[in-house]
């Protein structure tokens, strides 16, 4: 059976959104190495881009470089909302920002009517959708495989579960 590099790597998948209210902490995403090393922790507001790129995960901070880190390196991954699709559920990922999941159905609503903007990545870190617009904007899963998703949007990273 050949190996594949990819599947050592583990994504441990937590709420940060939740913690982060609940103990003040600032929204970060943390990739916790299993070479020994330090973790690399970033604040998501601050994140532009989280891509997949061959064996590497990319994390481009805005305005500043981007970091490579090695798939085999990678222990876990912490986000900062974890979802799926048997869920309903709403949370504001920032003041200007909401988010809703309707099964399916995943919305964005700029509080203030401004654009908004969500990336969609398949578990491989390939982009596999887009949606924008102005106030508002849906992406629908119904027709998607099922498995892991990570959804971006002005700088925050979630994980969604398609079922």
């Amino acid at each position: 059976m050949k190996k594949n590099p990819n599947a050592r790597m583990v994504l441990t998948l937590a709420s940060m959104a939740i913690a982060s209210a609940a103990f003040g902490y600032p929204d970060d995403i943390v990739v916790h190495k299993s070479n020994g090393s330090s973790p690399f922790k970033t604040e998501l507001s601050k994140t532009s881009r989280i891509t997949f790129q061959g064996s590497s995960m990319m994390i481009k901070e805005a305005g500043g470089p981007a970091v490579s880190i090695p798939l085999r390196d990678i222990d876990r991954i912490v986000f900062d909302l974890s979802t799926s699709s048997s869920e309903e559920m709403e949370s504001n990922l920032t003041e200007e920002l909401k988010f809703i999941v309707e099964r399916k159905k995943v919305k964005l609503i700029s509080v203030s009517g401004g654009d908004v903007e969500l990336f969609v990545f398949d578990a491989a870190g390939h982009q596999v959708g887009a949606v924008s617009s102005k106030g508002e904007t849906e992406y629908d899963f119904t027709d998607k495989e099922a498995g892991v998703y990570i959804l971006t949007s002005a700088g925050k990273s979630i994980k969604y579960l398609n079922k």
